[in-house]
């Protein structure tokens, strides 16, 4: 299977635009330069690429059942793999949380920042990266199933969210923890990977128009949806606007092929440098802003040392996890609880 470089250099780019976007110094000069098309779509394309990437990794692992999906090995490799980098990115928050706070007023923060992604920029991110993988065997099947069709039903499925979060008022703190709100770009992920042929372009067309429309209207034209109430600017209708964009990238045959080794290597590293820029942000920036005397030399600066710690902290975390899991599969874990299964069966079918 030829290997789509456009994948980590997507992941590359978008990590660069989401340490461009937590960077508070430019704020009057965001709709200047259009923001909300490009540096605002970062996360919504790691989706994207997420979905397409898990379902490659379910093509390559051969998994065609939902019990495969779920097997334990399976969900505790894809658990630990993004809790080890986070657990280590939480403890460095935790020990200077302390410092500040003292360790009794911290304890309570610590335990909620524990289950919620910690602290600073980008924050839900983990907890995201969690239900992912418990959701996503779901979207998967669907798409599988009804192609095309299984992706309106899960667009649908993202309306129906929004809709119920407007209802009974959900709390911005707990909208923005819920994977719920990217089903939507999670299954066309996974649609590209499954259906690699040619999108319809008047599809493709309408797609873009209706997204940029709501773009222009709610952040130029003051617009207030009634509905969408969180994250307007990346929900399931703004997001239309870069869906066709990232489904041309993806199915390329000449952009697969094409190859930027330190993008790459940016892109293979942008779980850890994302965790580097969340801590970077809520403890370090604002100290060294003084020292630039320009909005261009702090982004440099930011981009310079989130991506430079971020990239030793993967190189040093990728043993550690290594380890980690070879540990795991050393338990041989699914026949271990297979005999549990089958002796309760026996004890309480007796």
């Amino acid at each position: 299977m030829k290997r789509n470089h456009m994948l980590d250099i997507l992941k590359g780019l978008c990590i660069i635009l989401i340490i461009l976007d937590h960077y508070t110094g430019w704020e009057d000069l965001r709709l200047q330069l259009l923001f909300p098309y490009w540096i605002t779509m970062a996360v919504p394309v790691l989706m994207i690429v997420l979905g397409y990437q898990y379902a490659l990794s379910y093509d390559r692992h051969a998994i065609t059942r939902m019990s495969q999906a779920y097997s334990l090995r399976f969900v505790l490799d894809k658990f630990l793999r993004y809790s080890i980098p986070f657990w280590m990115a939480f403890l460095v928050e935790f020990v200077i949380s302390s410092i500040s706070m003292g360790p009794r007023a911290i304890i309570g923060a610590w335990i909620r920042g524990l289950f919620t992604g910690g602290w600073g920029a980008g924050s839900y991110y983990y907890p995201i990266l969690v239900q992912f993988i418990f959701v996503f065997p779901i979207l998967y099947f669907i798409v599988k199933k009804y192609d095309f069709v299984g992706v309106i039903f899960c667009g649908l499925l993202n309306a129906f969210y929004e809709w119920i979060q407007y209802v009974f008022e959900m709390d911005y703190k707990c909208y923005r923890l819920l994977l719920f709100r990217y089903i939507l770009l999670i299954a066309f992920g996974c649609y590209v990977y499954l259906n690699k042929s040619k999108a319809k372009k008047w599809l493709s067309l309408v797609s873009m128009i209706v997204g940029a429309a709501f773009i222009w209207l709610y952040n130029y034209r003051g617009y207030t949806p009634k509905v969408i109430t969180h994250w307007t600017q990346t929900s399931f209708i703004a997001v239309l606007f870069i869906i066709p964009i990232i489904g041309f990238i993806l199915r390329s045959q000449k952009l697969m092929k094409l190859s930027c080794p330190p993008l790459e290597f940016v892109g293979k590293a942008s779980y850890n440098i994302f965790l580097v820029q969340m801590v970077y942000f809520n403890y370090a920036a604002a100290r060294l802003y003084p020292y630039c005397k320009s909005v261009l030399l702090c982004n440099i600066a930011n981009l310079v040392i989130t991506i430079a710690v971020g990239s030793v902290f993967y190189l040093v975390e990728r043993r550690i996890s290594t380890w980690c899991l070879s540990c795991t599969h050393k338990k041989n874990l699914d026949t271990q609880m297979e005999r549990i299964s089958n002796t309760l069966n026996h004890i309480f079918t007796r």
